[in-house]
């Protein structure tokens, strides 16, 4: 009985696991979206910038936008981190 509890808490680690790599990849999409189209701007104002000053210029105007442009980039992210964070505590708790 106890080996099965163990097996059956091992799996939900493991799930649990996989759905947080899910929501990472989710919200790393959701900005690369945005760096993609800053990039592309940068670019046409000026095409001989090196891939180095792109990376800075786009970090900088990441951190200017304000939280609601940021949630409308990072998309429906913060409900699966709800759902991610119930089955962490029902882990914990059975």
């Amino acid at each position: 009985m106890v080996h099965l509890h163990m097996c059956l808490s091992f799996f939900l680690l493991i799930r649990l696991c996989f759905e947080v790599l899910y929501l990472i990849t989710y919200i790393s999409a959701a900005q690369c979206a945005r760096c993609k189209e800053i990039r592309n701007d940068l670019l046409k104002e000026k095409p001989e910038m090196r891939n180095a000053q792109l990376t800075a210029l786009i970090s900088m105007k990441w951190k200017e936008l304000s939280e609601e442009e940021k949630r409308r980039w990072n998309g429906e992210a913060v409900e699966p981190w709800k759902l991610i964070k119930w089955n962490f505590f029902q882990l914990l708790s059975s």
